[in-house]
């Protein structure tokens, strides 16, 4: 009887490029109807601007959550524009 080498027979996780659940790439930190903060620039000057997180999504290319606002009237925040999670406090 042969012996196996258990190098050879151990299975590799798959790199598909994709984050691991519970990761902490994919952790996020605000969720849908949270209330957040950013500086934004009006009339010249840098201010910090509230709003309401709309939805957001993992981009998993880069490793990062992205965040679609609103305006506290409900209204989209720059069309719709995703900012990353780094902008937003």
């Amino acid at each position: 009887m042969q012996r196996r080498d258990a190098t050879t027979t151990a299975a590799k996780p798959k790199d598909d490029g994709r984050l691991r659940r519970g990761s902490a790439e994919d952790v996020r930190r605000f969720q849908d109807g949270d209330e957040v903060a950013m500086a934004i620039e009006d009339r010249g000057q840098v201010v910090r601007a509230n709003f309401v997180v709309r939805r957001g999504r993992l981009n998993a290319q880069e490793g990062r959550w992205e965040y679609q606002l609103w305006h506290e009237d409900g209204t989209a925040y720059d069309s719709g524009h995703w900012f990353r999670e780094t902008e937003l406090s």
